[in-house]
């Protein structure tokens, strides 16, 4: 029997994959649940424990007895009214994580971090690979920032001893995408509701290959090193393209002109105001208009991760997933 692996976000599309995919090579999975396990897992033999990643006791209860640990499980949200929380779920929870697996000697611990906490650039010509971090940068977006201090949360555990890897997906499409994090957009393509798009651009990555990536780290990263998991770098317009072919529907014809974004930016002032909840943020405006391009060469030199999936696959992948739920 292989060892004992506690997975945290199973809840989530990354985090079932990544429990089945762990079942599949025979490790007795255990999953720290708040809310109800992912579909993919429904019918999957694992030990289920409820509990909250920012009580401590929770986390050391759930770790004990194993001698894995993925750290999944996060809060994504570029709305500015969810800076506490994204603080609490993205930092003290991890704390709440790296303090547990010290205390119970793990063997590794591997961090689900995101490309947001290395940055993005003015312009498509910067691939920015894994230490090409720009904290002012960051800053200017909660939900970057949040992942960033968390990685600075497992990295302080690995100046105490431990053995530990943080892994940077681009943004994640493929079956599964319960909470629409990445498939609202492609479901607004396949009912033919999305008329322009913004004119940055963004790495992508399939589901698939970013748990291969998770499981490469695990057998072969090296202690305290980050690993960006991008398949591919793509602008809006290319991406938009690429899904609308694979779905069979018309793209996007439009795309916003750059200056746009001067007119936009007070409107989501305005908005983060009278709709905090809402979609429109400075952050999320911010974001569009940026390239989000990274460099995946440290995880193929080191760990020998070469995606497989195509852009066009993941992105149908994601739209079936809720249309066989509607059936």
């Amino acid at each position: 029997m292989k060892p004992a692996v506690l997975v945290t976000g199973a809840s989530g599309m990354l985090g079932a994959h990544l429990a089945r995919r762990l079942v599949e090579r025979g490790h007795a999975v255990r999953l720290l649940l708040r809310s109800r396990r992912h579909p993919l897992l429904e019918s999957l033999a694992v030990d289920e424990r409820r509990g909250e990643l920012e009580r401590p006791a929770d986390v050391e209860e759930a770790i004990e007895g194993c001698s894995i640990v993925f750290h999944a499980a996060g809060l994504v949200s570029y709305r500015r009214s969810d800076a506490d929380a994204l603080h609490r779920s993205n930092v003290l929870a991890t704390r709440n994580v790296v303090r547990a697996a010290l205390k119970a000697r793990v063997s590794r611990l591997v961090h689900t971090s995101s490309t947001a906490a290395i940055g993005w650039s003015a312009t498509p010509d910067r691939a920015l690979g894994e230490d090409a971090v720009e904290p002012e940068n960051l800053r200017s977006i909660p939900y970057a920032w949040s992942k960033r201090l968390g990685e600075e949360e497992v990295l302080a555990g690995v100046r105490d001893g431990l053995d530990a890897v943080i892994v940077n997906p681009a943004t994640i499409f493929g079956w599964g995408d319960v909470h629409r994090r990445t498939a609202g957009s492609l479901c607004a393509l396949r009912a033919g509701r999305l008329r322009a798009v913004p004119p940055g651009g963004l790495s992508v990555v399939s589901v698939e290959d970013a748990v291969e990536g998770h499981l490469l780290a695990l057998d072969r990263g090296r202690s305290g090193r980050r690993y960006i998991l991008a398949a591919e770098n793509v602008t809006y317009r290319e991406f938009f393209r690429r899904a609308a072919d694979a779905l069979g529907v018309t793209p996007p014809r439009r795309v916003l002109p750059r200056a746009s974004e001067r007119l936009l930016a007070p409107l989501a002032r305005v908005a983060e105001v009278v709709w905090p909840a809402g979609p429109l943020s400075r952050a999320s405006c911010a974001i569009l208009y940026r390239y989000r391009f990274h460099d995946a060469s440290r995880a193929a030199s080191e760990l020998g991760w070469h995606p497989r999936v195509a852009l066009e696959e993941a992105a149908a992948d994601a739209v079936r997933f809720f249309e066989e739920r509607r059936a």
